[in-house]
């Protein structure tokens, strides 16, 4: 199985690695990256991956970039992924994963923005995993949905 996980915070993007590894009994291949910039540049490559695992939230560019460590992170980041996904004819199942129940300070809850990217970006969008630290309900979502592909 292979899977591209695009999450710029290091603690989350290694729970959730280790996460997938736990949910995987075959052999896994797992590309990590860490703004929307590595993501898109993994995704248009031509390599063909089994399932994205995308953060919402996050910089637009890696630090090895030159990206400023301060960076604001852009607010609907993986939706822009979505888009140029869609636009460039990709098919590959797609969950966000965030740890942000609002965005756009506080104007869009998670439940409008998993409606919003389900109704435009029908085929790739997947659905929606809300990443908690204190809760584990994550773990068994991701696992269910590893288990679907």
């Amino acid at each position: 199985m292979k899977i591209l996980l695009i999450e710029d915070e290091e603690l989350k993007r290694n729970s959730i690695a280790r996460q997938v590894r736990a949910c995987v009994s075959g052999p896994l291949e797992l590309v990590e990256c860490e703004s929307l910039r590595g993501g898109l540049k993994e995704i248009v490559s031509g390599r063909v991956f089994d399932l994205v695992l995308l953060d919402m939230s996050m910089p637009g560019f890696d630090a090895s970039d030159g990206a400023s460590a301060f960076e604001e992170p852009e607010s609907f980041a993986g939706k822009e992924i979505l888009a140029q996904m869609k636009l460039r004819e990709i098919s590959m199942p797609v969950v966000v994963v965030t740890q942000y129940k609002a965005f756009a300070k506080g104007t869009i809850g998670l439940r409008e923005l998993t409606d919003q990217c389900a109704r435009e970006f029908p085929g790739i969008f997947q659905g929606a995993i809300y990443y908690s630290t204190s809760v584990e309900s994550w773990k068994r979502e991701l696992f269910e949905i590893i288990n679907r592909i």
